[in-house]
Order: structure tokens, then C-alpha cells, then sequence
């Protein structure tokens, strides 16, 4: 996205409304009012009322409706899940490995690779939201907004009121307003630009002439992401303005704080269950009982060489042998380790 690009998109965002040629005709779209807006939740509930008991399912039933037909796995749910952290942990690692150059494209692939996954499973269950009551309720409350705030430019006409329609046309200008929808990447960009800055920052508390009731959606999530990023700059440990204009990175970035947050908050939760006499003692051993969630907060505590032996003493110990303290791998490398000390004394 160029700077051209960038300017036209913040005129359009403090407008409210986009220029539309179709055809041979200008149209503008406007940002729906809020009456218009509680107009169309009217259509979207009667929508959806009147067909309850024609053949859809529900939105929070099409997972399982999709199972039972076998078009996705039984676990799909936990193959998004796990494949989310993996896109986490890679995101962590771009940030923490940023200096390495190497390490950098390694992380980026995977990141680009996992991103792909990631559609790639959601289409699978976005591909038959045609199925789905709550789709169908959408469209009716999406056409009705489109209809009544899509005019000719220039004019208070508007294009639906002035001609029939047909629904090959209606779907042909609907295509042509998704090509201009926003994500989230844009708004990034737009945020960090000076352009959009000249103007948030000179008056952050006075941007529109009108209340927050009224802003567009673009407008409120422009400002969102734009308030997102000033908390970052306040950040007494902000990132690198290269980590921040690398949306991936900064992702990172704030993954890791929140890891960290995270990290404390069992610490220190912890802390509680131990005596001041067991504090400081080299190994600590904790019951967690059946609570599978404070045994996983107890073994994240542990650094990484803290979980290689636990893993360890687990392999060694897996089929039931009883062994002595000293016979456990890393018991038995830690007195080696000592004896070559001596040795060198």
C-alpha cells in the first residue's frame, strides 16, 4: 500500500462514505446511521425468526453437523487451536530472534506457512455457512443497509429505490464493495502512517465534530488500533520501530508480555503453597492433586533445563523400574560433573 493509497483511504475514513464507479454510474457509499443501523437489526431478527424452523442449523451447531457428515476430523477444533499456538510460538521467536537474520526468514516461513493452515481450515467450515440460519439473517440486515445508503453521487438518490433491481446486479455491486473492505493489516498501516498521524495526534480527543455514537466502523476501528499503538509507545519496555512496523514481530512482542504476565501471576500463586523453609531448596515438590490446570501452572514454571529433567526421570522410570537417586541421569551427571571439578582442583 503506497502513500497515494494511504491518504485516499484516510479521506475516505474521515468522510464516512467511499466513491463507487459501476458501469457508467458514480455512486457513494455512506456509513449507516445508527437508527438505520437498529432498523436493520429489526430485519436481521424477523429474518431469522421466520425461517428458526426451515432446514438450517444453527452457527454454533455447524462444527458438529460438519463432523457428523465426516467433511472435517472429529478433533478439527483442536487442530485449530494447536496449530494457533504454533502460529504463537513463532510469532515469539520471530521477535526474540529478530537480530538474527537467519533465524528471521526460518521464522517468517513458518509464520506464512502456519497463516495458510489456518485459512485453509477455516474455509473448510466457512464454505457451508450457506447452511447456517445466522448467514442467512446476516445477508438479509447486510442487503437492507446497502439498499438504503447506497446512492448516486452527488445526489440524494438512491440506487435501489430508483430502479428494480435484479439479484445478479445486487451481488455484482455487493462483490465491489467487499473488494474495499479493510483489514486488519490496512488499518496498521494507515495507523502508523504520518498522513493519518498529522491528524490523530493534534487532536486525539477532538477528531470528529460529532460523538463516538456516530463514528463509522471504520473510524472506530482505525482509532482503536491507532490508541493500541500509543499504549506500545508508552510500554516502559517498548520494541524497536523496525519490531513495530513488522506486524508479525510486534505480534510477538506482545505475546511474550503476556507470556510473561502470565508467568508471574502462577509465580506468585505458587509462592502461596510453599513454606519459607522449602523457598530456597534446590528442588521443590508440589501436589496438585487431580487439578490438571495447577499441575500444567507448576510445570510451566520450570525453565527449560527443569523440564528436560523431569523428562528425563520420567523415561527412566516409565515402565516401572525403581531406581536409586543416584542412578537418575541427571543426578548421575551433576555428581560427574562434580568429580571432574575436584579432579582439576
Amino acid at each position: 500500500m503506497d502513500t497515494n493509497n494511504i491518504e485516499q483511504l484516510v479521506h475516505r475514513i474521515l468522510s464516512k462514505k467511499q466513491i463507487l464507479s459501476y458501469g457508467n454510474d458514480l455512486l457513494c457509499l455512506k456509513s449507516p446511521s445508527i437508527d438505520l443501523q437498529l432498523e436493520a437489526d429489526s430485519v436481521y431478527q424477523d429474518t431469522y425468526e421466520s425461517n428458526l424452523y426451515n432446514d438450517f442449523i444453527l452457527e454454533e451447531d455447524l462444527i458438529q453437523y460438519l463432523i457428523s457428515a465426516k467433511i472435517i476430523f472429529p478433533n478439527y477444533e483442536q487442530i485449530v487451536k494447536d496449530t494457533e499456538k504454533r502460529l504463537d510460538k513463532f510469532k515469539m521467536s520471530l521477535y526474540q530472534e529478530y537480530i538474527d537474520i537467519k533465524k528471521r526468514k526460518r521464522n517468517r516461513k513458518q509464520i506464512y506457512s502456519l497463516k495458510k493452515q489456518l485459512v485453509k481450515l477455516q474455509m473448510e467450515v466457512q464454505s457451508f455457512s450457506f447452511l447456517v440460519l445466522e448467514t442467512l439473517a446476516k445477508g438479509v440486515r447486510h442487503e437492507h443497509i446497502i439498499k438504503n445508503t447506497l446512492f448516486y453521487h452527488n445526489t440524494e438518490n438512491l440506487l435501489f429505490s430508483a430502479k428494480d433491481t435484479s439479484s445478479l446486479e445486487f451481488s455484482n455491486i455487493v462483490d465491489l464493495i467487499s473488494k474495499n473492505v479493510l483489514d486488519i493489516t490496512h488499518y496498521k498501516k494507515i495507523a502508523r502512517n504520518e498522513y493519518w498521524k498529522n491528524y490523530y495526534v493534534n487532536s486525539k480527543d477532538n477528531l470528529f465534530p460529532y460523538s463516538a455514537i456516530e463514528y463509522s466502523e471504520e473510524q472506530k476501528t482505525l482509532i482503536n488500533i491507532s490508541s493500541m499503538y500509543d499504549k506500545i509507545y508508552e510500554h516502559p519496555e517498548c520494541p524497536s520501530e523496525e519490531i513495530i512496523n513488522d506486524d508479525d514481530a510486534l505480534d510477538g512482542w506482545m505475546i511474550h508480555n503476556q507470556e510473561e504476565i502470565k508467568k508471574q501471576k502462577k509465580e506468585k500463586g505458587v509462592d502461596t503453597m510453599m513454606s519459607d523453609k522449602i523457598r530456597n531448596s534446590s528442588e521443590v515438590f508440589l501436589m496438585a492433586g487431580d487439578n490438571k490446570e495447577q499441575a500444567r501452572d507448576i510445570l510451566d514454571l520450570n525453565s527449560k533445563a527443569g523440564l528436560q529433567k523431569i523428562k528425563a526421570r520420567f523415561d527412566a522410570t516409565k515402565d516401572g523400574n525403581v531406581i536409586q537417586e543416584d542412578e537418575l541421569p541427571d543426578v548421575r551427571g551433576e555428581i560427574q560433573q562434580k568429580l571432574r571439578q575436584l579432579n582439576r582442583k
